[in-house]
Protein backbone atom coordinates (compact mmCIF):
# COMPACT_ATOMS: atom_id res chain seq x y z
CA UNK A 1 0.00 0.00 0.00
CA UNK A 2 1.59 3.42 -1.15
CA UNK A 3 0.79 6.80 -0.46
CA UNK A 4 -0.19 9.59 -3.74
CA UNK A 5 -1.00 12.70 -4.40
CA UNK A 6 -4.55 12.62 -6.29
CA UNK A 7 -4.03 13.94 -9.63
CA UNK A 8 -7.59 13.33 -11.04
CA UNK A 9 -8.96 16.35 -8.05
CA UNK A 10 -6.16 18.45 -9.52
CA UNK A 11 -4.26 19.50 -6.31
CA UNK A 12 -4.49 18.30 -3.17
CA UNK A 13 -5.89 15.69 -1.25
CA UNK A 14 -3.31 13.02 -0.03
CA UNK A 15 -4.45 9.68 -0.44
CA UNK A 16 -3.76 6.53 1.56
CA UNK A 17 -4.50 3.98 -1.68
CA UNK A 18 -5.05 0.03 -0.55
CA UNK A 19 -3.39 -2.72 -1.92
CA UNK A 20 -5.36 -3.55 -5.10
CA UNK A 21 -6.43 0.08 -6.16
CA UNK A 22 -3.68 0.43 -8.45
CA UNK A 23 -5.17 -2.09 -11.22
CA UNK A 24 -8.45 -0.12 -10.92
CA UNK A 25 -9.28 1.49 -14.41
CA UNK A 26 -9.81 4.83 -13.15
CA UNK A 27 -12.20 5.47 -16.40
CA UNK A 28 -15.69 3.35 -15.95
CA UNK A 29 -16.81 0.60 -14.26
CA UNK A 30 -14.06 -0.86 -11.81
CA UNK A 31 -15.09 -3.57 -10.42
CA UNK A 32 -15.11 -7.08 -12.32
CA UNK A 33 -17.65 -9.61 -10.38
CA UNK A 34 -18.22 -13.00 -10.45
CA UNK A 35 -21.46 -15.06 -10.03
CA UNK A 36 -19.95 -15.81 -6.62
CA UNK A 37 -20.13 -12.29 -5.45
CA UNK A 38 -23.75 -11.72 -6.51
CA UNK A 39 -24.64 -14.59 -4.20
CA UNK A 40 -26.99 -14.74 -1.01
CA UNK A 41 -25.84 -12.74 2.02
CA UNK A 42 -26.91 -15.78 4.68
CA UNK A 43 -23.45 -17.74 2.47
CA UNK A 44 -21.65 -14.64 4.26
CA UNK A 45 -23.55 -14.47 7.34
CA UNK A 46 -21.14 -16.64 10.90
CA UNK A 47 -23.99 -15.32 13.40
CA UNK A 48 -27.48 -13.52 13.91
CA UNK A 49 -26.89 -10.16 15.15
CA UNK A 50 -29.69 -8.66 17.43
CA UNK A 51 -29.91 -5.41 14.89
CA UNK A 52 -27.74 -3.72 12.46
CA UNK A 53 -23.94 -3.35 12.43
CA UNK A 54 -23.25 -0.19 13.61
CA UNK A 55 -20.53 1.63 12.05
CA UNK A 56 -21.01 5.27 12.83
CA UNK A 57 -19.39 6.09 16.18
CA UNK A 58 -18.76 9.62 14.46
CA UNK A 59 -22.28 10.34 14.93
CA UNK A 60 -22.40 8.60 19.14
CA UNK A 61 -21.68 5.19 20.39
CA UNK A 62 -23.21 2.58 22.27
CA UNK A 63 -23.31 2.90 26.09
CA UNK A 64 -20.63 0.76 27.88
CA UNK A 65 -22.04 -1.69 30.52
CA UNK A 66 -20.08 -0.14 32.77
CA UNK A 67 -22.25 3.37 32.35
CA UNK A 68 -25.43 1.99 32.29
CA UNK A 69 -25.20 0.15 35.52
CA UNK A 70 -23.65 3.53 37.12
CA UNK A 71 -26.57 5.31 35.87
CA UNK A 72 -29.29 3.05 37.02
CA UNK A 73 -27.30 2.93 40.17
CA UNK A 74 -27.29 6.62 40.73
CA UNK A 75 -30.77 7.45 39.88
CA UNK A 76 -31.94 6.31 43.26
CA UNK A 77 -29.72 9.52 44.36
CA UNK A 78 -32.78 11.59 44.34
CA UNK A 79 -31.30 14.46 46.86
CA UNK A 80 -30.23 17.59 45.05
CA UNK A 81 -26.68 17.93 45.19
CA UNK A 82 -26.73 21.34 45.67
CA UNK A 83 -28.56 20.80 49.41
CA UNK A 84 -26.64 20.55 52.46
CA UNK A 85 -28.94 17.44 54.43
CA UNK A 86 -27.67 14.03 54.03
CA UNK A 87 -29.25 13.10 50.62
CA UNK A 88 -27.93 15.89 48.81
CA UNK A 89 -24.68 15.23 50.15
CA UNK A 90 -24.06 11.47 49.44
CA UNK A 91 -25.61 12.87 45.23
CA UNK A 92 -22.54 15.35 45.76
CA UNK A 93 -20.28 12.79 46.94
CA UNK A 94 -20.77 10.37 44.23
CA UNK A 95 -20.19 13.31 41.66
CA UNK A 96 -17.02 14.25 43.11
CA UNK A 97 -16.26 10.79 42.24
CA UNK A 98 -17.16 11.26 38.57
CA UNK A 99 -15.48 14.39 38.45
CA UNK A 100 -12.54 12.77 40.03
CA UNK A 101 -12.96 9.83 36.66
CA UNK A 102 -13.03 12.21 33.77
CA UNK A 103 -10.46 14.84 35.17
CA UNK A 104 -8.09 11.75 35.36
CA UNK A 105 -9.08 10.73 31.74
CA UNK A 106 -7.42 14.40 30.25
CA UNK A 107 -4.63 14.65 33.06
CA UNK A 108 -6.73 17.64 34.57
CA UNK A 109 -7.76 18.37 38.17
CA UNK A 110 -11.33 18.05 38.88
CA UNK A 111 -11.71 21.70 39.76
CA UNK A 112 -11.30 22.51 36.14
CA UNK A 113 -14.07 20.54 34.89
CA UNK A 114 -17.67 22.39 34.28
CA UNK A 115 -20.45 19.71 33.34
CA UNK A 116 -23.22 21.08 30.19
CA UNK A 117 -25.95 18.87 28.37
CA UNK A 118 -22.98 18.26 25.68
CA UNK A 119 -20.38 19.23 23.18
CA UNK A 120 -22.60 22.21 21.98
CA UNK A 121 -23.03 24.05 25.16
CA UNK A 122 -19.09 23.44 26.51
CA UNK A 123 -17.76 24.36 22.89
CA UNK A 124 -20.61 28.29 22.79
CA UNK A 125 -19.76 28.26 27.06
CA UNK A 126 -16.41 28.44 26.26
CA UNK A 127 -16.76 31.11 23.41
CA UNK A 128 -18.80 32.74 26.08
CA UNK A 129 -16.21 33.04 28.33
CA UNK A 130 -12.91 33.87 26.43
CA UNK A 131 -15.39 37.09 24.86
CA UNK A 132 -15.63 38.10 27.79
CA UNK A 133 -11.68 38.59 28.71
CA UNK A 134 -12.39 42.38 29.04
CA UNK A 135 -8.92 43.04 29.86
CA UNK A 136 -7.67 41.22 26.79
CA UNK A 137 -9.95 43.17 24.37
CA UNK A 138 -9.53 45.97 25.52
CA UNK A 139 -5.24 45.81 24.91
CA UNK A 140 -6.38 45.54 21.27
CA UNK A 141 -7.02 41.58 21.01
CA UNK A 142 -9.65 41.63 18.36
CA UNK A 143 -9.00 38.44 16.10
CA UNK A 144 -9.74 34.93 16.52
CA UNK A 145 -8.80 32.36 14.51
CA UNK A 146 -10.69 28.30 13.75
CA UNK A 147 -9.27 25.95 11.18
CA UNK A 148 -11.43 25.61 8.34
CA UNK A 149 -12.66 21.76 9.47
CA UNK A 150 -14.08 22.94 12.93
CA UNK A 151 -17.57 21.43 13.76
CA UNK A 152 -20.61 23.75 13.24
CA UNK A 153 -21.07 24.11 16.55
CA UNK A 154 -17.62 25.74 17.02
CA UNK A 155 -17.99 27.70 13.68
CA UNK A 156 -21.42 29.16 15.17
CA UNK A 157 -20.12 29.48 18.66
CA UNK A 158 -16.93 31.62 17.11
CA UNK A 159 -18.96 33.63 14.74
CA UNK A 160 -21.46 35.17 17.87
CA UNK A 161 -19.29 37.81 18.58
CA UNK A 162 -20.67 40.37 20.81
CA UNK A 163 -18.87 43.01 19.11
CA UNK A 164 -19.02 43.74 15.38
CA UNK A 165 -14.93 44.99 16.06
CA UNK A 166 -13.76 41.26 16.23
CA UNK A 167 -12.13 39.89 13.26
CA UNK A 168 -12.76 36.23 12.75
CA UNK A 169 -10.16 34.13 10.32
CA UNK A 170 -9.96 30.29 9.21
CA UNK A 171 -7.00 28.76 8.90
CA UNK A 172 -6.28 26.40 6.34
CA UNK A 173 -6.20 22.63 6.45
CA UNK A 174 -2.65 20.87 4.35
CA UNK A 175 -3.17 18.40 1.93
CA UNK A 176 -2.79 15.44 4.21
CA UNK A 177 -6.03 16.66 6.74
CA UNK A 178 -3.67 18.52 9.43
CA UNK A 179 -3.97 21.90 9.68
CA UNK A 180 -1.15 24.10 8.18
CA UNK A 181 0.96 24.94 11.24
CA UNK A 182 3.15 27.59 9.18
CA UNK A 183 -0.58 29.38 8.07
CA UNK A 184 -1.43 29.90 11.23
CA UNK A 185 1.93 30.94 12.63
CA UNK A 186 0.96 33.93 10.07
CA UNK A 187 -2.24 34.48 11.26
CA UNK A 188 -1.89 34.73 15.06
CA UNK A 189 0.04 37.71 16.39
CA UNK A 190 -0.68 40.58 18.97
CA UNK A 191 -3.76 41.25 18.01
CA UNK A 192 -5.46 37.44 18.52
CA UNK A 193 -7.86 36.96 21.23
CA UNK A 194 -8.16 33.10 20.88
CA UNK A 195 -7.22 29.81 18.57
CA UNK A 196 -9.69 27.35 18.25
CA UNK A 197 -8.77 23.91 16.75
CA UNK A 198 -10.56 20.85 16.21
CA UNK A 199 -8.63 17.82 18.22
CA UNK A 200 -9.75 15.30 15.42
CA UNK A 201 -11.87 15.79 12.61
CA UNK A 202 -15.18 14.23 12.78
CA UNK A 203 -15.16 13.55 9.17
CA UNK A 204 -11.80 11.85 9.09
CA UNK A 205 -10.23 10.66 12.48
CA UNK A 206 -7.34 12.50 12.12
CA UNK A 207 -5.60 14.29 15.21
CA UNK A 208 -4.95 17.69 14.51
CA UNK A 209 -0.76 18.52 15.90
CA UNK A 210 -2.74 20.45 19.01
CA UNK A 211 0.38 20.86 21.05
CA UNK A 212 2.21 22.72 17.95
CA UNK A 213 -1.00 24.49 17.63
CA UNK A 214 -1.23 25.69 21.01
CA UNK A 215 2.68 27.13 21.43
CA UNK A 216 2.59 29.18 18.31
CA UNK A 217 -0.77 30.24 19.86
CA UNK A 218 0.90 31.08 23.41
CA UNK A 219 3.76 32.50 21.78
CA UNK A 220 1.50 35.55 20.93
CA UNK A 221 -0.08 35.85 24.32
CA UNK A 222 -3.54 34.28 22.77
CA UNK A 223 -5.65 31.55 24.30
CA UNK A 224 -6.21 28.12 22.98
CA UNK A 225 -9.39 26.49 22.71
CA UNK A 226 -9.82 22.54 21.30
CA UNK A 227 -13.28 20.60 20.70
CA UNK A 228 -11.76 17.34 21.51
CA UNK A 229 -15.52 15.14 21.12
CA UNK A 230 -13.96 13.23 18.98
CA UNK A 231 -10.69 12.66 21.15
CA UNK A 232 -11.58 12.14 24.71
CA UNK A 233 -11.77 8.85 25.42
CA UNK A 234 -10.09 7.21 22.50
CA UNK A 235 -6.44 8.61 22.45
CA UNK A 236 -4.51 9.70 25.30
CA UNK A 237 -4.97 13.51 25.88
CA UNK A 238 -2.89 15.20 28.43
CA UNK A 239 -4.11 18.69 28.71
CA UNK A 240 -1.60 20.41 31.23
CA UNK A 241 1.69 18.75 28.67
CA UNK A 242 -0.37 20.07 25.32
CA UNK A 243 -0.68 23.61 26.94
CA UNK A 244 -4.56 23.81 26.44
CA UNK A 245 -6.71 26.48 27.93
CA UNK A 246 -10.44 25.36 27.06
CA UNK A 247 -11.71 21.74 26.43
CA UNK A 248 -14.93 20.66 25.46
CA UNK A 249 -15.57 16.97 25.89
CA UNK A 250 -18.59 14.84 25.21
CA UNK A 251 -19.60 11.31 26.74
CA UNK A 252 -21.43 9.88 24.49
CA UNK A 253 -18.80 10.32 22.41
CA UNK A 254 -17.00 7.48 24.08
CA UNK A 255 -19.78 4.85 26.20
CA UNK A 256 -21.52 7.54 27.84
CA UNK A 257 -24.73 8.78 28.07
CA UNK A 258 -26.33 11.52 25.72
CA UNK A 259 -26.86 15.13 27.59
CA UNK A 260 -24.03 15.34 29.32
CA UNK A 261 -20.62 16.64 28.23
CA UNK A 262 -17.70 19.20 29.97
CA UNK A 263 -15.63 22.13 29.42
CA UNK A 264 -12.30 22.27 30.94
CA UNK A 265 -11.13 25.13 31.71
CA UNK A 266 -7.04 25.63 32.87
CA UNK A 267 -6.46 27.33 36.21
CA UNK A 268 -3.08 27.82 34.93
CA UNK A 269 -4.55 29.69 31.66
CA UNK A 270 -4.96 33.20 33.49
CA UNK A 271 -8.80 33.33 32.48
CA UNK A 272 -10.99 35.91 33.82
CA UNK A 273 -14.11 34.44 35.07
CA UNK A 274 -15.26 37.79 35.69
CA UNK A 275 -19.14 37.78 37.40
CA UNK A 276 -18.51 34.20 37.52
CA UNK A 277 -17.63 33.85 41.36
CA UNK A 278 -16.08 30.70 42.50
CA UNK A 279 -14.08 30.24 39.37
CA UNK A 280 -15.48 27.42 37.03
CA UNK A 281 -18.24 26.09 39.39
CA UNK A 282 -20.10 29.56 38.60
CA UNK A 283 -19.76 29.33 35.23
CA UNK A 284 -23.12 27.29 34.69
CA UNK A 285 -25.91 27.34 37.66
CA UNK A 286 -28.75 25.12 38.28
CA UNK A 287 -29.42 21.38 39.50
CA UNK A 288 -26.13 19.32 38.85
CA UNK A 289 -27.25 15.58 36.63
CA UNK A 290 -26.23 13.31 39.50
CA UNK A 291 -27.26 10.21 37.34
CA UNK A 292 -25.67 11.34 33.90
CA UNK A 293 -22.65 12.68 35.31
CA UNK A 294 -22.21 9.35 37.25
CA UNK A 295 -22.05 7.49 34.02
CA UNK A 296 -19.90 9.97 32.28
CA UNK A 297 -17.29 9.34 35.11
CA UNK A 298 -18.19 5.49 34.27
CA UNK A 299 -17.39 5.26 30.83
CA UNK A 300 -14.35 7.80 31.10
CA UNK A 301 -12.71 5.63 33.90
CA UNK A 302 -13.80 2.10 31.52
CA UNK A 303 -12.45 3.75 28.38
CA UNK A 304 -8.98 5.21 30.02
CA UNK A 305 -8.31 1.43 31.42
CA UNK A 306 -9.23 -0.20 28.26
CA UNK A 307 -7.86 2.85 25.39
CA UNK A 308 -4.80 0.64 24.00
CA UNK A 309 -5.78 -2.77 23.60
CA UNK A 310 -9.16 -1.61 22.25
CA UNK A 311 -7.76 0.98 20.38
CA UNK A 312 -5.14 -1.93 18.43
CA UNK A 313 -8.31 -4.15 17.84
CA UNK A 314 -10.42 -1.38 16.12
CA UNK A 315 -7.30 -0.18 13.99
CA UNK A 316 -6.90 -4.15 12.91
CA UNK A 317 -10.57 -4.30 12.49
CA UNK A 318 -10.90 -1.53 10.61
CA UNK A 319 -7.70 -2.26 8.16
CA UNK A 320 -9.75 -5.94 8.04
CA UNK A 321 -12.66 -3.84 6.91
CA UNK A 322 -10.88 -2.22 4.14
CA UNK A 323 -8.51 -4.86 2.85
CA UNK A 324 -11.96 -6.86 2.69
CA UNK A 325 -13.99 -4.36 0.20
CA UNK A 326 -10.60 -4.36 -1.76
CA UNK A 327 -10.32 -8.24 -2.18
CA UNK A 328 -13.81 -7.98 -3.92
CA UNK A 329 -12.56 -5.43 -5.96
CA UNK A 330 -14.05 -2.39 -5.18
CA UNK A 331 -11.31 0.67 -5.80
CA UNK A 332 -11.34 2.75 -2.23
CA UNK A 333 -9.20 5.14 -0.94
CA UNK A 334 -8.63 6.51 2.31
CA UNK A 335 -7.94 10.70 2.93
CA UNK A 336 -4.97 11.03 4.88
CA UNK A 337 -2.20 9.00 7.06
CA UNK A 338 -3.73 5.84 8.76
CA UNK A 339 -0.90 6.46 11.45
CA UNK A 340 -2.32 9.79 12.30
CA UNK A 341 -5.86 8.78 12.60
CA UNK A 342 -7.76 7.66 15.60
CA UNK A 343 -8.04 3.40 16.31
CA UNK A 344 -11.01 2.58 14.30
CA UNK A 345 -11.87 5.81 12.30
CA UNK A 346 -11.13 7.17 9.01
CA UNK A 347 -12.66 8.44 5.87
CA UNK A 348 -12.70 7.11 2.64
CA UNK A 349 -14.41 6.95 -0.66
CA UNK A 350 -15.28 3.70 -2.42
CA UNK A 351 -15.26 5.01 -6.20
CA UNK A 352 -17.59 4.80 -8.75
CA UNK A 353 -20.50 4.61 -6.28
CA UNK A 354 -22.66 6.74 -4.92
CA UNK A 355 -22.47 6.41 -1.25
CA UNK A 356 -25.97 8.09 -0.54
CA UNK A 357 -27.23 5.28 -3.07
CA UNK A 358 -25.80 2.36 -0.95
CA UNK A 359 -25.51 3.65 2.47
CA UNK A 360 -29.78 4.09 1.84
CA UNK A 361 -29.68 0.37 0.69
CA UNK A 362 -27.61 -1.04 3.56
CA UNK A 363 -29.37 1.27 6.08
CA UNK A 364 -31.38 -1.76 7.73
CA UNK A 365 -28.21 -3.77 8.10
CA UNK A 366 -25.25 -1.61 8.52
CA UNK A 367 -24.71 1.89 9.83
CA UNK A 368 -22.83 4.38 8.44
CA UNK A 369 -23.14 8.07 7.12
CA UNK A 370 -21.45 10.06 4.77
CA UNK A 371 -20.84 14.03 4.37
CA UNK A 372 -23.19 14.56 1.37
CA UNK A 373 -26.16 17.11 2.82
CA UNK A 374 -28.85 16.27 -0.72
CA UNK A 375 -31.87 17.91 -1.02
CA UNK A 376 -34.06 17.44 -3.52
CA UNK A 377 -31.99 15.44 -5.57
CA UNK A 378 -29.27 18.12 -5.54
CA UNK A 379 -26.03 17.26 -4.02
CA UNK A 380 -24.93 20.47 -2.15
CA UNK A 381 -20.79 20.57 -1.54
CA UNK A 382 -19.53 19.54 1.99
CA UNK A 383 -18.10 22.90 3.70
CA UNK A 384 -15.71 20.46 5.66
CA UNK A 385 -14.63 18.17 2.08
CA UNK A 386 -14.12 21.86 0.24
CA UNK A 387 -12.10 22.62 2.86
CA UNK A 388 -9.96 19.32 2.04
CA UNK A 389 -9.44 20.31 -1.50
CA UNK A 390 -12.25 17.39 -2.46
CA UNK A 391 -14.08 18.03 -5.55
CA UNK A 392 -17.62 17.82 -5.19
CA UNK A 393 -17.66 14.61 -7.72
CA UNK A 394 -15.42 12.98 -5.06
CA UNK A 395 -17.22 13.87 -2.28
CA UNK A 396 -20.62 11.62 -3.81
CA UNK A 397 -18.49 8.66 -2.93
CA UNK A 398 -17.41 10.13 0.46
CA UNK A 399 -18.30 8.01 3.55
CA UNK A 400 -17.57 7.95 7.03
CA UNK A 401 -16.32 5.03 9.33
CA UNK A 402 -15.58 4.84 13.61
CA UNK A 403 -15.90 1.41 15.22
CA UNK A 404 -14.97 0.51 18.82
CA UNK A 405 -15.48 -2.14 21.10
CA UNK A 406 -18.96 -3.10 20.36
CA UNK A 407 -17.69 -4.38 16.77
CA UNK A 408 -16.03 -7.85 16.29
CA UNK A 409 -14.66 -9.63 13.08
CA UNK A 410 -18.03 -11.16 12.39
CA UNK A 411 -19.87 -7.68 12.55
CA UNK A 412 -17.22 -6.76 9.99
CA UNK A 413 -17.33 -9.37 7.52
CA UNK A 414 -21.05 -9.07 7.32
CA UNK A 415 -20.90 -5.09 6.81
CA UNK A 416 -18.77 -5.90 4.32
CA UNK A 417 -21.44 -8.67 2.94
CA UNK A 418 -24.11 -6.17 2.95
CA UNK A 419 -21.54 -3.52 0.71
CA UNK A 420 -21.46 -6.30 -1.99
CA UNK A 421 -24.76 -7.46 -2.30
CA UNK A 422 -26.19 -3.61 -2.31
CA UNK A 423 -23.79 -2.67 -4.65
CA UNK A 424 -24.08 -5.60 -7.02
CA UNK A 425 -27.83 -5.51 -6.92
CA UNK A 426 -27.53 -1.53 -8.48
CA UNK A 427 -24.51 -2.64 -11.21
CA UNK A 428 -27.46 -5.60 -12.01
CA UNK A 429 -30.27 -3.13 -12.02
CA UNK A 430 -28.27 -0.37 -14.18
CA UNK A 431 -26.99 -3.28 -16.37
CA UNK A 432 -23.42 -2.33 -15.62
CA UNK A 433 -22.56 -6.16 -14.69
CA UNK A 434 -24.46 -9.17 -15.74
CA UNK A 435 -25.91 -12.09 -13.38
Amino acid sequence: MGDFDNEHCGHLVHFKRYAGSSRKQRGGLALKMKRNTLTSLNTTNKKSAPGPIYLDGFATTPMRAEAKSALLEALDLFGNPNSGHHEGRVAQQRIDIARNQIASLIGASAQELVFTSGATEANELACKLLYSQESLIKSGRNRVIMSSIEHEAVQRSVRCSISDAVEILVCPMLPNGTIDLAALKELVDERTLFVSVIYVSNLTGIVQPIRQAAEITHAAGALFHTDAAQAAGKIPIDVADQDIDLMTISAHKFGGPKGIGALFVSSVSGIDFGAARGGTQGLRYGTPAAPLIASFGAAAEISAESMHHEGKRARFQLFRFISSLDALGFSIDQIGDRAKTVPGCGGFFLHHFDSDDWIAKTGGTVCMSNASACTDGLLRASPLLEALHVPIAWQREFFRISIGWWIDDDDIDNAVGHIKCASTDKLLATGDVHQ
